[in-house]
């Protein structure tokens, strides 16, 4: 997409191009949350029915505005999934689960929508059943949409100050929207070391296939294989109390990102519990997180404080992210085997 900046005098109109070229940057990679525990069927299908409890449902909500130029970022997703088979395997877990996702980038002008499905299997490896490993893979579609009628292309600026979008943009456009598969596979492998202390860590790779997506026809540009790891673990202390350091680093073509943070658990009563957290996100942004949970429900608010070289032209705005997920009839840990082992927060 060619999009030229270079003949662009005004503060405004630059600020515009500037805009529309970072969307058509983040064409070429996936979306991403800060709250990335709170969205496990994305973050590695291996992860799907490993939850204390009948059913998992989780939504998320991320809305980044791109002050520069009025243009935000805003991502919903929502998964659910299931065990059917827990009462017969015992300990051994096999999940099923689907999840859904929508992104739009600069005022709608890109936007993103996707329909998986996935299925896990975790199985005990020791007589103790301390230890699990588990495998997952995920299928399905992605769409991508673009409104060209919104984009300034060089071929339309008017010599002066100021783009007509009225005149033809001279790109070789062949459609509008495309659909692609998508196939992702993961690992997993989980941990009851104490009473005190339980751990995991995964890997996962997305976009398997490299599928070709291209709005002006150009036979190189693929989607990327998405490359993640990530671990937690659960430290009780004392009775009431836990602290749950995450981290998470993934790697697509040549973007990369690394999530490292902890939060602190307070547990009032068996059913009700407050999460206090704070994360890094690397030469990035700061993202202090609060959630509540109540009778399996767990809702968490996170701001992304934004500390890059990018903060004097998003006047230090960052994004805002919301969660819930919620657990039919959670239980305790200790009711079930380590297959079903997933870090409070």
């Amino acid at each position: 997409m060619a999009l030229k900046i270079a003949r662009v005098f005004t503060s405004k109109n630059f600020l515009t191009v500037i805009a529309i070229f970072c969307a058509s940057i983040s064409f070429a990679q996936d979306i991403h949350f800060s709250q990335y525990y709170a969205n496990p069927l994305y973050m590695n299908p291996a992860l799907t029915g490993s939850f204390y409890g009948d059913f998992r449902a989780a939504v998320n909500y991320r809305n980044q505005p791109f002050t520069v130029s009025n243009t935000p970022y805003v991502t919903y997703s929502g998964s659910f999934d299931i065990a059917p088979l827990k009462k017969k395997m015992r300990y051994d877990v096999f999940g099923v689960g689907l999840l859904v996702y929508n992104d739009k980038a600069g005022n709608g002008v890109l936007k993103t929508q996707s329909v998986q499905a996935s299925a896990a299997y975790n199985k005990v490896l020791d007589a103790y059943k301390k230890y699990s490993l588990g495998i997952g893979i995920q299928g399905g579609i992605i769409q991508k949409r673009i409104d060209f009628s919104q984009l300034a292309f060089e071929s339309q600026f008017d010599g002066d100050t100021d783009f007509d979008l009225a005149l033809p943009n001279g790109e070789n456009q062949t459609n509008d929207n495309f659909i692609l598969p998508a196939l992702s596979a993961g690992i997993l492998w989980k941990a009851f070391f104490t009473k005190t202390i339980n751990a995991y860590a995964g890997f996962s790779m997305s976009n398997l296939l490299q599928p070709r997506q291209t709005f002006l026809n150009d036979p190189e540009s693929r989607l990327s294989t998405r490359y993640l790891i990530h671990a937690a673990a659960d430290f009780k202390l004392g009775k009431y109390a836990s602290i749950t350091p995450t981290l998470m680093f993934k790697s697509q073509n040549t973007a990369q990102q690394l999530n490292l943070g902890s939060a602190f658990g307070y547990d009032f009563s068996d059913v009700s519990s407050l999460y206090l957290g704070m994360w890094y996100r690397w030469k990035d942004a700061i993202i202090p997180t609060v959630a509540i949970e109540i009778y399996g429900l767990r809702i968490g608010l996170s701001y992304d404080a934004n500390i890059s070289r990018l903060k004097p032209a998003t006047r230090g705005h960052g994004a805002v992210e919301l969660s819930m997920v919620y657990i039919h009839k959670k239980a305790a840990p200790s009711y079930f085997s380590p297959v079903n082992f997933c870090p409070r927060f």
